[in-house]
């Protein structure tokens, strides 16, 4: 039998103890305890700190029990007790109970027996686990590695900086000893995965499943704020209708998953996590059951797979060693699990979820657990059968309401609940009074705030200003590039191409960087995430764009353009940027603490952004993407984006196809990597299981592939704009009471909110469909011919890329060594652009000895540089369709005149090629473009 030290909380074995009180000392701090030896063969053995008088001060942890496998228990946060801590082991054994909750989470220990000494008395080892901590690097992919949030079973969560983004996210790592089981890491990868397609506000999100220098880990939404369990133990009990808006809010993310197919089933105070702007996201998807995720009992998938010390894991509890679920078990926690879940986890639906969360609620109006005792096994029994103490009856101010939902919620009979969580919510709703004729309507007051607010934030001084003085600079930069390319001073209308060029892209930096806007963020993301290829390309055509310069003798021109671009870029931003920042902070502010006051009395985050739609102004997308995000108001626009006149002004709409063209890139970079990732780890689970390696690597590409495709169509289908409903009564507005003057239009009559399509069970990952597909080429889109990647490779953006380059880089140095660009500021020698075509009719290419004289006029002439350049322009878009019109027209119009192209009438073949040519790159651009 093992105990914990009270004060440090290391593993201490003991075995063959004589029954007795025992002062020990522990062997990592040297603190001495007290441990009790129970005589009876059914208690259990505990370790208390010492009080003044060699008595115990208080109970720091007890024994695992004296019978059974050696149990691993992981130290967890908990709300009543110490049998509130995370829960995972065989149904048949009983859980060891855990530290207390007030000390820091430490590494789980593995509790074996040490050997009696030989006077009888018990000898006390401590025994770390079978495997040491594993070390994880500085820098894991993307991901730079912060600190440690906790450790348990199946590995490590870290703090880390997702460098793309430049933000914080959870870093959860697989242990090295679970990762050397294929299986395990299929299985277990498949699970983050599928929950990594859950994106919903009050639903902590799963970024990016991969591996890199062998370790195996999956990255997490950062909450910053607290979770309900830390603010239940600073407040003891909350006020009923605060801790109600809380759970709803809960109920909403869960009913999210469940409508997907996905449940908790760990759902807990602990788990419920809230940031600052009073949103409840449920946390800790690592026990989320998944269709088709548990098609075989993982100990017999895993028999034989290799262990640090040399055993099988065969045997074991896997389960307490990992999120995955087993058949016959209980998984959770005592305090908050349901009947039917302590029995087998696998058999439960989501109306366990509901349970716990009933549980959760129970103990956040009342202080206390629905149930407690001395071990998991006996607080697990009293779910089972124990009648459950109405919540006002413990506290007097909890309304007989939400007594009677709680109690619903807390049935013990799975069929005595609320049958959906969406019933859960709708009583949650009606006890909150947002429900039907007691619907909640946004006040006169709500309104005004909101009002004043858009003002002050649109109509900031600083705003005007920089309205008119950036315009403006730019708009004189362009006017005087005209006046000069009319009079043929290139030079200087080049310069002044530069100066505002240059002024407008270090603003966007200048002023992206400091203040994250979306398109910086999207447009940084983009470049760190770009491999070698990319970045070779974007080397390549910056050469280019130099060469022209000095081809133009416009090189030196742009440098100190360029360095005044810079510092007109920063005077802006101090001078301008910064004021408006701060102008603009107290109405944001303002808005934000009125919306999480509305969050915390229940309203959806639906409600909250369409009463900001609605009474925000014509001009309303500005501050709603200050308040909820860019990508939030891009999904608000086709809701709530009409006024009564119609569609309402657009803010900075040029950004939306740049973004979405970098959506398109990254969406397709990733869908890569994942695809990729999904192979490799499938691939090794199927050699695990026995199959050969060329049909293993050929299965594992259609689960791959078909894996991929269902996530595409789910953010597809989660992205696509939802159908337009009536209003809804949330955000109406209430009638001002009698005797307040308001000066806010009259208020509209409510109309009743039609309630929302089901949701497609399509939208969610299902292995059983993913398998079946996979095990059929023809659905898995898989079996492919070895042609198929040929349109990439030949017409794709990176051959188009290359062949362009060659093209305008030859091109260019042949008019430079030919002389034919006019260097002069003079308008004397402007009449020599208009000659420049004749002359470079005429012109020889280069003479370079061992090349054919057809190939170098193919280079050297001014049809390759359009064809060049329309090349390298085309490589903004991936689409191979486009490379199928593009690098024939590039081919007519450097090659046609050389292969014989004959003249039409006053056409030269080198403008016909030209002609046609651009024709074909037309029809490229309008209809091969990627969507």
């Amino acid at each position: 039998m093992g105990v914990l030290c009270p004060h440090c909380q290391h593993a201490i074995a003991v075995k063959n103890a004589k029954p007795g009180r025992y002062s020990p000392k522990c062997s990592k701090c040297g603190q001495a305890f007290l441990l009790t030896v129970p005589a009876g063969a059914d208690e259990r053995m505990s370790a208390a700190l010492l009080g003044s008088a060699g008595q115990p001060a208080s109970v720091a942890s007890v024994a695992s029990p004296p019978r059974g496998p050696a149990l691993e228990a992981t130290q967890a946060p908990s709300d009543a007790g110490p049998v509130n801590a995370h829960f995972s082991v065989a149904a048949a054994d009983v859980a060891a109970t855990l530290p207390n909750e007030s000390q820091p989470p430490r590494q789980p220990v593995h509790l074996d027996l040490a050997e009696a000494g030989g006077d009888g008395e018990p000898r006390l080892a401590a025994v770390r686990r079978e495997e040491e901590e594993d070390e994880v690097p500085a820098v894991l992919g993307n991901y730079q590695i912060v600190r440690e949030l906790g450790r348990g079973g199946m590995g490590a969560v870290y703090l880390a900086r997702q460098v793309s983004l430049d933000r914080l996210v959870a870093l959860k790592v697989m242990n090295r000893r679970w990762a050397k089981s294929p299986v395990f890491v299929a299985r277990f990868m498949r699970e983050a995965y599928a929950a990594a397609q859950l994106v919903h506000h009050n639903v902590v999100q799963i970024y990016d499943v991969g591996t890199d220098k062998g370790i195996n880990y999956f990255s997490m939404e950062f909450v910053e704020g607290q979770s309900l369990g830390q603010l239940l133990k600073k407040q003891g009990k909350l006020p009923p209708e605060e801790a109600a808006g809380y759970v709803l809010q809960a109920a909403r993310g869960l009913k999210f998953a469940h409508d997907r197919g996905m449940i908790h089933r760990d759902v807990k105070p602990d788990n419920l996590m809230l940031n600052a702007q009073g949103v409840v996201k449920v946390a800790d998807l690592g026990l989320v059951k998944t269709p088709g995720l548990e098609e075989a009992p993982l100990e017999k998938e895993t028999a034989g797979a290799a262990a640090p010390s040399g055993k099988s894991v065969a045997g074991r509890s896997l389960a307490s060693l990992s999120n995955i679920t087993q058949v016959k078990q209980a998984m959770g926690t005592p305090a908050y699990m349901a009947p039917e879940q302590a029995r087998n986890a696998t058999a439960v639906d989501h109306r366990a979820d509901v349970y716990s969360l009933g549980c959760t609620l129970y103990v956040l109006v009342t202080g206390r657990a629905v149930f407690q005792g001395t071990s998991a096994l006996e607080v697990m029994t009293r779910h089972a059968t124990d009648p459950v103490v109405r919540p006002d009856v413990i506290v007097k101010t909890v309304p007989r309401a939400l007594s009677d939902v709680v109690l619903k919620m807390v049935a013990k009979r799975a069929d005595d609940r609320y049958a959906t969580t969406d019933e859960a919510i709708q009583a949650l709703e009606d006890f909150l009074g947002l429900r039907g004729t007691a619907k909640l309507a946004a006040s006169e007051e709500h309104v005004r705030v909101l009002e004043e607010s858009a003002r002050a934030f649109l109509e900031a001084p600083a705003v005007r200003l920089r309205s008119i003085l950036l315009p403006s600079f730019l708009a004189g930069c362009a006017a005087l590039v005209l006046l000069f390319a009319l009079i043929g001073w290139w030079r200087f209308a080049g310069s002044f191409l530069g100066l505002g060029a240059l002024t407008a892209l270090a603003c966007f930096l200048v002023r992206g960087a400091s203040q994250r806007s979306p398109l910086f963020g999207k447009a940084r993301e983009l470049a760190l995430d770009s491999g070698w290829l990319d970045w070779l390309k974007v080397g390549a055509a910056g050469l280019l764009f130099v060469g022209l310069l000095f081809l133009l003798k416009l090189f030196w021109a742009w440098l100190i353009v360029g360095v005044v671009a810079i510092g007109l870029a920063f005077a802006l931003h101090y001078g301008l940027d910064r004021r408006i920042f701060a102008q603009r902070r107290e109405p944001v502010e303002r808005v934000e603490r009125m919306l999480k006051g509305l969050r915390l009395r229940g309203l959806s985050e639906d409600a909250l952004q369409e009463l900001v739609c609605k009474y925000s102004g014509e001009h309303w997308e500005e501050l709603f993407e200050a308040l909820f995000g860019y990508e939030a108001k891009l999904l608000a626009r086709p809701r709530w984006g009409a006024g009564p006149r119609g569609a309402r002004p657009k803010f900075a709409s040029w950004r939306d196809p740049i973004v979405c063209r970098i959506d398109n890139f990254r969406r397709a970079r990733q869908e890569a990597k994942e695809r990729r990732y999904l192979q490799a780890i499938e691939q090794k689970n199927l050699q695990a299981q026995g199959m050969g390696p060329a049909a293993a690597q050929q299965k594992a590409e259609r689960v791959a592939e078909v894996m991929v495709q269902q996530a595409a169509e789910i953010k597809k289908a989660e992205a696509a704009p939802p159908p337009v409903f009536a209003p809804s009564p949330a955000v109406e507005r209430a009638p001002a009471p009698v005797g307040e003057a308001t000066t806010a239009e009259p208020a509209r009559k409510a109309e009743p909110l039609r309630a929302l399509p089901p949701v497609p069970r399509a939208r969610r990952i299902d292995m059983r469909e993913v398998l079946a597909m996979a095990d059929e080429p023809e659905k898995g889109q898989s079996g492919r011919s070895p042609l198929a990647g040929v349109p990439g490779a030949v017409f794709g953006s990176t051959p188009r890329f290359l062949l362009g380059a060659v093209l305008l880089g030859t091109g260019l140095v042949w008019l430079h060594v030919r002389h034919l660009v006019p260097g002069a500021a003079s308008v004397d020698e402007a009449a020599t652009w208009t000659n420049l075509w004749s002359k470079a009719l005429t012109e020889k290419p280069f003479d370079v000895p061992g090349v054919p004289e057809g190939l170098l006029r193919v280079l050297c002439n001014l049809n390759a540089v359009v064809a060049g350049l329309l090349l390298v322009l085309s490589a903004i878009w991936r689409s191979p369709k486009m490379g199928v019109f593009l690098i024939p027209a590039a081919v007519l119009m450097s090659a046609g005149a050389v292969l014989g192209m004959p003249e039409v009438g006053p056409l030269s073949p080198e403008l016909l090629c030209l002609a046609a040519g651009g024709g074909l790159a037309l029809l490229g651009f309008l209809f091969g473009r990627d969507t």
